[in-house]
């Protein structure tokens, strides 16, 4: 027997199982003497030696990395930017709608309105008794409040609602119940103004004062 020790390590006996299983649970290998691990490892081929490791669990080898390949990757690194970038408005057509824009118009409609309804109740005076106008039905009395409050909290409106604190009770008229309201307006002056701008109005067909 020429190589006693490798034998006894690489025969599939009792002793390289023994090895394996003491070695592999505990990473201690005395099963053998310093001296039979010296012997196998110097008489040993490759191919037996390896056939140890076979079973044997151990970390991957380390990634080498070429200096000269790092550097050069450094150099040419260029990191993405994170800056976000606001895209470009699109092109303005004659066919696109500004809300904003529209929501303004109605609203100077609606406005206009209101102070042309509000001028036909004054006739051309200062003040004028809402009361009567109110009670000819609950519409009615709704869209006069409507009209004179939005203008009355407006500053730059001359008008002013002044509502009664004293309650109307009628159980047999169209609206049943109300407070007694007056409306005036401050500049008289302005209101031949808004007379021409009535009347033009009046002439125009599809136009509604209330």
């Amino acid at each position: 027997m020429k190589e006693p020790t490798s034998v006894v390590i690489y025969t599939s006996g009792g002793t390289r199982p023994k090895v394996l299983a003491q070695g592999g649970t505990s990473l201690n290998f005395d099963v053998l003497t310093p001296a039979e691990y010296e012997t196998a490892a110097l008489t040993a081929g490759i191919d037996q030696l390896a056939e140890t490791g076979t079973m044997l669990i151990a970390d991957a080898p380390a990634i080498f990395m070429d200096p000269d390949a790092l550097i050069e990757a450094v150099e040419h690194y260029s990191p993405r930017s994170r800056t976000r970038i606001r895209p470009s408005e699109p092109a303005a057509s004659d066919q696109d709608h500004d809300p904003l824009a529209a929501m303004e118009a109605a609203h100077a409609t609606a406005r206009r309105h209101r102070r042309l309804a509000l001028e036909a109740l004054l006739a051309g005076g200062t003040d004028v008794d809402l009361t009567p106008h109110m009670q000819a039905d609950w519409s009615a009395a709704v869209q006069i409040l409507v009209d004179a409050l939005a203008l009355s909290t407006d500053p730059k409106e001359p008008f002013l609602l002044e509502l009664s604190e004293w309650l109307l009770v009628d159980s047999e008229a169209r609206v049943t119940y109300l407070h007694p309201a007056r409306l005036t307006r401050a500049d008289p002056v302005a209101s031949q103004v808004l007379d021409e701008s009535i009347s033009a109005d009046v002439a125009r067909p599809g136009v509604s004062l209330g």
